[in-house]
């Protein structure tokens, strides 16, 4: 097979001059004696000129985690992250930065995340107010994932149906005083979205929600444990036969813990986690959770990410995938 350097030796030019006569460069000085001999010699070596494509610069994305650092480690953000950055290589983009927001809560290191030359941003959890405009008006294009701002493209999933699915399994299942711990998306526990579905689920059920049972822990599995032991160590009328907990990790947490205290789930207290993370079918017993579907909703953020930067105008989206309830022994 002819070479590049078969044409130029047999024509009696450089590779250079070869390599532009026949990629058709207009701005190259040749004689037409040199271009026809050049061309002829390409037809008698039978050499077929694959042309470059140079390559397109990837577009570089940064990810604004959530307000807590312990996030950062939680199942749920990294397998959405995870899934994110796949198909955005697809699309030649790069996750470049990632940062959670607690992180850039300084002024400075804000705006030197911002300075990157960023094509894109993926916002996952609110940010306070004030933030959200600065990122905004820094990022021509900017996605949540799990956020509630209506201004702009997010893709999630109902949180208050999937909370709603929860609280009416353990009414199901019998159970009548329900406790939870958790976090919320809010800096206002009371008006998260999990709170007003545990409530008005209980209630539409003729059962009592009780305040001082719906424990904002922040994530945190240490203050986890120690409120679960604190409710648990109640007189055995007056605590709760049920613990609904804001994800699985910190449920995972939560069993070991019941039973260390001598007692048995889900005979004496039933508990569901949320996410249905792998860690929930590794558990004993197994782990009822809420399953959400964290890998599609990863993609299609990039998805959205990548059509904006291509120049779609359309419409903001507000993509709402749908949640299943698995159900396994601890409840």
């Amino acid at each position: 097979m002819s070479t590049i350097r078969d044409v130029a030796k047999y024509a009696d030019v450089s590779i250079a001059t070869v390599s532009r006569i026949l990629s058709g460069d207009a701005n190259y000085k040749a004689t037409e004696k040199t271009r026809k001999r050049v061309k002829d010699a390409a037809v008698a070596l039978n050499y077929s000129y694959k042309r470059r494509v140079p390559k397109v610069q990837a577009k570089n994305i940064c990810c604004i985690l959530s307000m807590t650092a312990e996030k950062y480690a939680d199942p749920y953000f990294s397998s959405i992250l995870s899934a994110l950055e796949s198909r955005l290589l697809e699309h030649n983009c790069i996750i470049t930065t990632v940062r959670n927001y607690s992180e850039l809560s300084d002024p400075q290191k804000l705006d030197l995340t911002l300075g990157r030359d960023l094509d894109g941003l993926v916002i996952m959890d609110d940010l306070p107010e004030d933030a959200f405009r600065y990122v905004c008006s820094r990022v021509r294009y900017v996605v949540g994932c799990d956020t509630a701002y209506g201004n702009l493209d997010n893709i999630g999933f109902d949180l208050f149906n999937a909370s709603v699915q929860a609280v009416r399994h353990l009414i199901d299942r019998g159970y009548r005083k329900i406790a939870y711990v958790g976090g919320a998306n809010l800096k206002d526990f009371r008006s998260d979205k999990r709170q007003i579905a545990i409530r008005s689920t209980l209630e539409l059920a003729g059962l009592e929600y009780r305040p001082e049972w719906m424990l904002d822990c922040k994530w945190d599995i240490g203050v986890c444990l120690n409120d679960v032991r604190g409710l648990l160590s109640l007189p055995a009328e007056d605590r709760p036969d049920a613990i609904f907990v804001g994800n699985d990790t910190l449920a995972s947490a939560v069993l070991p813990l019941i039973k260390e205290m001598g007692l048995t789930v889900p005979q004496d207290v039933a508990v569901i986690g949320f996410n249905n993370d792998s860690i929930s079918s590794y558990t004993f017993p197994g782990l009822t959770t809420v399953s959400v579907p964290v890998q599609e909703m990863g993609k299609t953020t990039a998805d959205v990410l990548y059509s904006r930067i291509c120049g779609d105008a359309g419409m903001v989206r507000n993509i709402v995938f749908p949640t299943e309830l698995v159900i396994r022994s601890s409840t």
